[in-house]
Formats: structure tokens, C-alpha cells, sequence
């Protein structure tokens, strides 16, 4: 059981944007415009007026450093830093900049429809373990192929989950876990895996998706005009 939340711990946000943008052709993503606002502003924006967020990183290219000060609207401290060449390179140097950090929210810019009622639902989680992760159960059937795209077999969807960020992790073991893990990873939460350590899974958000390519981006337009819930089924 890991040390529990108190007034005394001291929690860093670190927000992921310095991503290529291959996918999404010569348009850097966190530039473009949803509902009139830069796509990097929605996570700004919830990270920065979350009252548990005591510090957030920012991890960008250096050219766009002075862009996203201007979107700024509070004066929690924020400190900047360049990405590195793999994103695991860029969560180091966030979690550098703030090394005494109880806590850590790592978070993806290229999800913007992240909210405080997740983070802290993930929150709750990583108490238990120090390690929490949101997740959705899969819809569709999924199937392993060999590299020839020949099936081998068909997975138990009812056992896998797509994974989002925030990812929260305890200061001390996510630190480790950057000093010891060198090989790539795909995100933070396989680091503690493979040091054989345990994450937690909560319910994610189905409109907490990543925009990567072209039809993310109209499916984020579309998300901005529903006047539904889609969180209220529960699947833990």
C-alpha cells in the first residue's frame, strides 16, 4: 500500500506537447482550432484551475514555448521544458524539472477532452498502488496476426482495454522507473510493468480520445456539439 494523498503532498502535472504530428500530415495538432481555441488549451486549461495540481510542466519545442504563455490565465507556477526524442525521453525531463514531486499526472496535449472528475477518479486509484491508468473496454473483436497478416488467434476482448492518459503515478516510483527502464515503451505505466510492479485500471472516457490522424480532429469537432453523457455507464 503506498503513502496516501495529504495537504502536505506535492503533485505535479506534466502536459505531453511535443509530438511530431506525422499523422496528421504538415498541421502541428495542438494548433489547431476547436470551437475558436487552440487544441493545446483545453489540458492547459483543466490542469492549470485543478486546486490538487501545485506545479505543471509543460514539455514542448522551444519555438512554441512563447505561444503557450500566452494562453496562460492563472499563476500557478509553470515550468517549460524541451521534449526529447522519444516520448519517454520527454516525460523524463518533466519529471526532472519538478524532482521532489509526491505525485505525478502525466498527460497527453493531444487529448483534450481530459477533465477533472477523471483525473481524480484515477487519482483514487493510484492510492491503492501507486500506479493508475484510465481504460476502455474493447467494442470490437480483435484478432493477432502474424507478419504475413495471417490470423493466429482471436483475443477475449473482455480482458483488454485501450488505455488513456492522465496516467498517476507515485513521485518515487515513477522516477525509478525512468532511471531503470531504458527500452521504448509506450507509455509510463509499461515502465512499472516491467519492473513487475502493479497499475490500476479505472474507467476511462470515451470522449477522451487522442487526435493522431485527420478524422480525429472532425470527430473532435462533433464531440464539442453533444449534449449527452457518455460516462455514465460503469464498467469496474
Amino acid at each position: 500500500m503506498c503513502r496516501e494523498y495529504s495537504k502536505d503532498s506535492k503533485i505535479a502535472g506534466i502536459l505531453l506537447a511535443a509530438g511530431s504530428s506525422s499523422r496528421m500530415g504538415s498541421k502541428d495538432k495542438l494548433w489547431l482550432e476547436l470551437n475558436n481555441k487552440p487544441v493545446i488549451e483545453y489540458s492547459l486549461e483543466v490542469l492549470l484551475n485543478l486546486d490538487i495540481v501545485d506545479v505543471l510542466v509543460v514539455v514542448s519545442p522551444k519555438e512554441r514555448q512563447l505561444q503557450i504563455k500566452k494562453l496562460l490565465a492563472n499563476q500557478k507556477e509553470t515550468i517549460f521544458v524541451e521534449g526529447g526524442e522519444r516520448r519517454q525521453d520527454s516525460v523524463a525531463a518533466g519529471l526532472t524539472a519538478v524532482p521532489d514531486a509526491d505525485w505525478y499526472i502525466i498527460h497527453d496535449g493531444a487529448r483534450p477532452f481530459i477533465s477533472d472528475e477523471i483525473i481524480l477518479r484515477v487519482f483514487e486509484a493510484a492510492k491503492l498502488s501507486g500506479a493508475a491508468v484510465p481504460g476502455l473496454r474493447l467494442n470490437e473483436t480483435v484478432k493477432k496476426a502474424d507478419g504475413a497478416g495471417r490470423v493466429i488467434e482471436t483475443l477475449d476482448r473482455s480482458i483488454l482495454r485501450t488505455i488513456q492518459t492522465p496516467q498517476i503515478f507515485r513521485g518515487e516510483l515513477i522516477r525509478n522507473a525512468h532511471n531503470d527502464i531504458d527500452e521504448d515503451v509506450t507509455d509510463d505505466a509499461m515502465m512499472i510493468e516491467l519492473l513487475g510492479g502493479i497499475v490500476e485500471i479505472v474507467e476511462g472516457d470515451a470522449k477522451n480520445i487522442k487526435l493522431t490522424n485527420p478524422i480525429d480532429f472532425q470527430i473532435a469537432i462533433n464531440l464539442l456539439d453533444l449534449d449527452f453523457d457518455i460516462g455514465k455507464d460503469r464498467y469496474y
